[in-house]
C-alpha cells in the first residue's frame, strides 16, 4: 500500500513539474512573440519617419529651386505666369500638406502605428 501511495505521489509530482515546465515554455514563447512584434512595430515606425524625413528633404530642395526661379523675374505677375514656377508652387503646396502634422498623424494612425 505504501508503495502504491508513493508511486501515486511521484506520478502527481512529475505531472505538476511537467505542467510547470510547459507553462514556463509557453510564457517564454509568448514573451518572444511580444518582443518580435515590438521590434517589427519599431522597424515600421522607423521606416515611416525616415520616409517623411526624405519627403522633407525633397520639399526643402524644391523650395530652394522655386526661390531660384522666383528671383529670375522682376515682377510678381511675370513670375506667376511661368509654368515651371506654378508647377513648383503646386508641388510645394502638396508636399507641405502631406507633411503637415495632421496629415502625418492620420497616415501614422491609419498604418496601425498610433499606439505606444
Amino acid at each position: 500500500m505504501v508503495a502504491m501511495l508513493t508511486g501515486a505521489a511521484i506520478v502527481r509530482h512529475n505531472r505538476i513539474a511537467a505542467e510547470m515546465a510547459e507553462r514556463r515554455r509557453q510564457e517564454a514563447y509568448e514573451a518572444h512573440l511580444r518582443e518580435q512584434e515590438r521590434l517589427r512595430h519599431e522597424a515600421q515606425v522607423d521606416a515611416f519617419i525616415e520616409g517623411n524625413a526624405d519627403e522633407l528633404a525633397r520639399l526643402q530642395k524644391i523650395l530652394s529651386y522655386r526661390d531660384y526661379v522666383s528671383r529670375q523675374y522682376a515682377d510678381a505677375a511675370s513670375r506667376e505666369q511661368d509654368p515651371i514656377f506654378r508647377a513648383a508652387n503646386d508641388l510645394v503646396e502638396r508636399l507641405q500638406r502631406s507633411l503637415s502634422v495632421g496629415a502625418v498623424g492620420q497616415a501614422f494612425g491609419a498604418q496601425g502605428h498610433g499606439r505606444s
